[in-house]
């Protein structure tokens, strides 16, 4: 079995995925991973009443994913701000595996996972004014997303994967939390097809 980092969480079982899978706990789990948040700031950033919060983030905190980084009293009341509890979170691959079981349902869920989380967030971001779609270059807060075929041998699909995980390396580096910077998400996938569109 495949080691992880402590500072992974490694979801190992097809309930725990769809309970992590929610595109609003992913989001959660995204923006705690910054500063320490209340419910009442989550919920003023992301547009939503706190009362559609608290359940989901009662999730995240049981499941280990966030954890209360600090209690405050106000006004007689316990505020509580949380903060993610761990670095990123990865699937055991061999959950994916044909003898694992429910492959269907366990791929359904990862790509549901990953598909609506970046969709709900590129909307939120056209919504908060931070992407113009009608735009493409990051200057001026376009955005970049579309599909590329490429025809490759194993040698060069697998020349281009080493490629694609230095170049993240290598600028997840230079992250920072410096004022003026923004957060950017990635989605990244390299995987053979059955049915490439006509080349032309």
């Amino acid at each position: 079995m495949s080691e992880f980092p402590s500072n992974v969480f490694v979801i190992r079982d097809l309930e725990t995925l769809k309970a992590v899978s929610d595109p609003l706990r992913l989001r959660l789990f995204g923006l705690l991973q910054g500063e320490a948040r209340t419910v009442k700031q989550l919920a003023k950033e992301l547009g939503v009443a706190p009362t559609r919060l608290y359940y989901h983030i009662n999730q995240l905190e049981e499941l280990g994913l966030v954890r209360v980084a600090e209690t405050n009293l106000v006004g007689g009341i316990i505020e509580k701000q949380y903060q993610a509890a761990v670095a990123r979170i990865t699937v055991d691959r061999g959950l994916l595996s044909p003898g694992a079981g429910p492959v269907d349902p366990a791929l359904e869920t990862m790509l549901s996972a990953i598909l609506d989380g970046v969709r709900e967030a590129v909307r939120g971001s056209v919504r908060a004014g931070l992407i113009d779609p009608t735009l493409e270059t990051p200057e001026e807060r376009g955005l970049l997303l579309g599909r590329k075929w490429l025809r490759l041998s194993p040698e060069d699909a697998a020349s281009l994967y080493e490629a694609l995980i230095a170049l993240l390396s290598e600028y997840a580096a230079r992250s920072s939390e410096h004022e003026g910077e923004l957060p950017y998400e990635i989605i990244v996938g390299l995987y053979p097809v059955t049915n490439p569109p006509d080349e032309k």
